[in-house]
């Protein structure tokens, strides 16, 4: 006979490594893992987490509550809770679209993780800014990635979208104010995605407010 304590446990660290694929979730709960790197809002990837919630629901099935402590029960509760939400919010459709296809949120995507790393993280000022590099450098992929699957977007979130994304180039200059004062060597590479950042996100504003867009809009995910 299975051992629900045995299989809850397995379930909590499939939960966690599932849950840290995503860049801005490990630095909402502080993991050292995929800091250098922005997510990924691609289709493939949206059908690929549904794919995972669903073998996690599955799994979170198998284990017999009833001979958990009261809080693993809770707490096995609560997981699968979270994971139907977030299966619901990456395939409900409104307006005949998911919310990624037409809600963008790039400024949000982008400047979490950047700023958080800029003033929250306690690590080395060398280590940060080695992850802000990358998450600088991977603008151009993750605009990409929006962009293919944008046709029709919600007026709202493109105004608060191209609102939000003005004030990038801010942060990014912080940033390289940062660096300099360290005397990090990594300095001129740092430069170079910071240009090559702003000049992709120009690209992006641009092609975001000249698509046609709705002004049909969905409060509650």
């Amino acid at each position: 006979m299975n051992n629900p304590n045995i299989q809850y446990q397995s379930f909590v660290e499939d939960l966690h490594a599932f849950l840290t694929e995503d860049p801005n979730v490990c630095i909402e709960l502080g993991v050292q893992r995929n800091l250098d790197r922005l997510p990924d809002r691609s289709r493939s990837a949206d059908s690929a987490y549904i794919d995972g919630c669903d073998r996690l629901l599955r799994q979170a099935q198998q284990i017999d509550a009833t001979g958990l402590n009261a809080d693993d029960a809770l707490d096995l509760d609560l997981a699968r809770l979270m994971l139907e939400y977030e299966k619901h919010c990456l395939s409900y459709r409104f307006n005949g679209r998911t919310m990624n296809d037409q809600c963008p949120a790039a400024a949000e995507d982008i400047s979490y993780g950047v700023y958080n790393l800029f003033v929250t993280d306690p690590r080395p000022a060398d280590q940060r800014l080695s992850d802000i590099l990358g998450r600088i450098g991977d603008v151009p992929r993750y605009l990409q990635c929006v962009l293919e699957r944008l046709d029709k977007p919600v007026r709202r979130w493109v105004e608060i979208d191209r609102k939000s994304i003005a004030g990038l180039p801010e942060l990014f200059a912080s940033v390289s104010r940062w660096a300099e004062q360290e005397r990090w060597p990594e300095h001129a590479a740092l430069h170079q995605a910071i240009v090559e950042a702003e000049q992709a996100l120009r690209d992006y504003t641009a092609r975001l407010v000249e698509m046609p867009s709705t002004s049909q809009i969905h409060m509650d995910r």
